[in-house]
């Protein structure tokens, strides 16, 4: 008899993933907002650096190749290493921690 309480209360809820009250749904440590939107805000804050840095690709290339305008190389190169900085920040940052502690010979120093 409990069983059949307990589906009836899953299904009225709509709820297939927990085994617990409303009371207790509030603090039960996971949440049931919609998967795919939380990962994806998390997703563009993870990789923001890198879409900055495409951003500025796209934009170069229009200029290049759209309007067939090429700045000169004193605004031309600071742009391109702002694309480099915001893309590779984290592979920077790792090989420069690992620099530090003596180990030059790995594959951030070598990527960087």
């Amino acid at each position: 008899m409990i069983e059949e309480k307990t589906i009836v209360k899953k299904i009225e809820r709509n709820d297939s993933c927990c085994d617990h009250d409303n009371d207790a749904h509030d603090h039960d440590g996971h949440n049931h907002a919609d998967p795919k939107s939380s990962s994806l805000k998390e997703s563009l804050k993870e990789h923001k650096g890198v879409l900055g840095a495409l951003a500025i690709l796209i934009i170069m290339m229009i200029l290049e190749y759209g309007f067939d305008f090429v700045p000169v190389p004193r605004i031309n190169i600071p742009i391109y290493i702002v694309a480099f900085l915001l893309a590779g920040s984290n592979v920077l940052n790792l090989a420069f921690r690992r620099i530090k502690r003596g180990d030059i010979f790995n594959e951030f120093v070598l990527m960087s």
